[in-house]
C-alpha cells in the first residue's frame, strides 16, 4: 500500500474540510470577535486530519486482509500475530501508565508523559511497519484528547498537543511505510530461499533415487553375468574337455565382484534395506576396517523413522563426506561417529559428529594401507568435498557445520532439520517449553 498517497489524500480532504467549514462559518456569520488562526487551524484542520488518520488505516487493513469465507482463520491469525502480542504486552500498559501520569501529574510531568507516548509507537513502527502506527496511533490520540477535554486546559497546551500528534503520527506513518517495504523484501527473499532449498532437496532426493535404481540394476547385471558365465563355461567344457577353465572362472568371478562392489558403493544394501543406522554400523565400518582405521559408532535419540527421507539421505552422505575428510589426514588412526535425533517445538532435527584421532605413530600404518585409503571415498560413494562444500550441503536443510581441532583430534559437527512444508517451518517465538526426545 502507498502510504504517501494515502497521507496526501488525507491532507487534501482535511484542507477541503477546513475550507468548507471556514466558508460556511463566514457565510453564517457565526464568528464573533477577532479572527483566531490557531483556533481555526485546530478546529477545522488538525481535528479532522487526526480523525481521518485514526479511522482510515483500520479500514484499509481490514480490506487488505479480507478473505471471503475465512473469518475464523483471519481472527486466529490476528490474535496470534506478533504485532497483537506486542500491542497487548507493551503498548497498552505503557500508554495506560503515561495517561495516568498525564491526568495526575503537574504541568511538567504532563508534558513529559505526552511526549513519551510516542516512544512505544516508534518502537512498534520500527519492528512491524505502518500497521503498528495504525493500531497505536488512535490509542495515543484518544488518551491525549481525553486528558485535554477532561478539564479546562489552556489553549496553548491544546494547540501544542494537537500539533505534536499530527507531526508524530504523520512522521511515523512515513517511517512505517519504509519499514514495511523492507520487511516485504526480506519476506520475499526468505520465500525465494525456501524455494531454492525445496528445489535442492528434491534434486538431492531424485539423485539418490537414480543411484538406488542404478545400484539395483548393477546387482541384477552381476547376477546375470554369473549365470551367463557359468553356462558359457559349461558349454566350453563340453566342446573342449581339456580346456583350462580355472583362469577363466577366476576372471568371471572377479568381474562379478567388481560389479557388485560398484553397486554397493553407489547405494549400499544396508542403507537401502535397513536404514541409516545399519549403513553407519556396517557399510562405513567395513570400509574403514579395510583401510586399517578403527571405528566406533554411537546412535541415540528417537524419531528417526519420522524424519523425511531426504534428511536421512543428506545425513548419510554428510557422514560419508565427513569420514573421508577426517581420514584424509595420514595421522588419523581412529574415527568416532555420534548420531543423535530429537524434536524441539514440533520440529525434528538430527545431529551428526565425526571425530578423528590424530596420532603421529599411526603414519606408518596409514602408508601401509595407502591403497585402501585411496579407495575409501569410492567405497563410501563420497565426492571428497571440502568444508565449504559440505557446509553448503548441510545448509540445504537449514543446518550448521562446525569444525574444531582440539589438541590431537579433528571434529566435524553438523546439525540438520527436518524438511517440512513452508507453512509449517515458522516456529512461534512463544512456543511451549523445549521437548528433547534424546536418551
Amino acid at each position: 500500500m502507498d502510504i504517501k498517497a494515502l497521507l496526501a489524500c488525507i491532507l487534501l480532504v482535511s484542507l477541503g474540510s477546513m475550507a468548507y467549514s471556514w466558508t460556511a462559518a463566514s457565510l453564517a456569520k457565526t464568528v464573533q470577535g477577532p479572527f483566531a488562526p490557531a483556533s481555526w487551524l485546530v478546529d477545522f484542520f488538525l481535528g479532522p486530519y487526526l480523525a481521518i488518520v485514526s479511522i482510515v488505516p483500520w479500514v484499509l487493513m481490514a480490506w487488505l486482509d479480507s478473505r471471503p469465507g475465512h473469518l475464523r482463520e483471519q481472527i486466529h491469525k490476528i490474535l496470534s500475530s506478533r504485532l497483537t502480542l506486542d500491542t497487548a504486552t507493551l503498548l497498552i500498559p505503557s500508554i495506560c501508565l503515561l495517561a495516568w501520569l498525564n491526568q495526575t501529574g503537574n504541568d511538567q510531568t504532563r508534558l513529559i508523559a505526552t511526549i513519551a507516548m510516542a516512544l512505544p509507537m516508534a518502537w512498534l513502527t520500527l519492528k512491524h511497519g505502518w500497521r503498528a502506527v495504525a493500531i497505536s496511533g488512535p490509542l495515543v490520540i484518544a488518551c491525549i484528547s481525553v486528558s485535554l477535554t477532561s478539564e479546562e486546559a489552556p489553549n496553548s497546551q491544546l494547540y501544542t498537543a494537537m500539533a505534536f500528534l499530527t507531526i508524530t503520527v504523520t512522521s511515523l506513518f512515513v517511517l512505517g511505510a519504509r519499514i514495511s517495504v523492507q520487511l516485504a523484501k526480506e519476506e520475499e527473499e526468505r520465500l525465494s530461499l525456501l524455494n531454492v532449498q525445496r528445489v535442492a532437496r528434491q534434486s538431492l532426493q531424485l539423485s539418490e533415487q537414480r543411484m538406488r535404481h542404478t545400484s539395483q540394476a548393477l546387482e541384477y547385471l552381476a547376477g546375470t553375468l554369473h549365470i551367463t558365465n557359468s553356462r558359457l563355461l559349461e558349454q566350453m567344457r563340453r566342446i573342449v574337455p581339456n580346456i583350462e577353465s580355472h583362469a577363466f572362472y577366476k576372471q568371471a568371478l572377479n568381474t562379478q565382484s567388481q560389479v557388485y562392489r560398484l553397486a554397493e558403493n553407489m547405494h549400499p544394501v544396508a542403507w537401502r534395506e535397513r536404514g541409516l543406522p545399519a549403513a553407519l554400523n556396517e557399510t562405513v565400518a567395513r570400509a574403514l576396517d579395510e583401510a586399517g582405521i578403527a571405528y566406533r559408532c554411537e546412535i541415540s535419540g528417537r524419531g528417526f523413522s519420522r524424519l523425511n527421507p531426504a534428511v536421512l539421505t543428506a545425513t548419510y552422505r554428510t557422514a560419508c563426506e565427513a569420514v573421508v575428510y577426517v581420514t584424509s589426514r595420514l595421522a588419523c588412526t581412529r574415527v568416532s561417529l555420534v548420531l543423535r535425533g530429537g524434536e524441539t517445538n514440533g520440529k525434528r532435527w538430527i545431529v551428526l559428529r565425526v571425530e578423528g584421532v590424530l596420532e603421529e605413530t599411526g603414519v606408518a600404518n596409514a602408508v601401509f594401507h595407502s591403497e585402501e585409503r585411496k579407495l575409501l571415498a569410492a567405497k563410501l560413494g563420497a565426492s571428497t568435498l571440502d568444508i565449504p562444500e559440505i557446509r553448503d550441503h548441510v545448509r540445504i536443510f537449514d543446518g550448521l557445520l562446525h569444525m574444531r581441532i582440539p589438541g590431537d583430534r579433528l571434529q566435524l559437527t553438523a546439525m540438520l532439520h527436518d524438511a517440512v512444508q513452508e507453512e509449517q517451518r515458522e516456529i512461534s517465538r512463544f512456543a511451549p517449553p523445549l521437548r528433547l526426545w534424546v536418551k
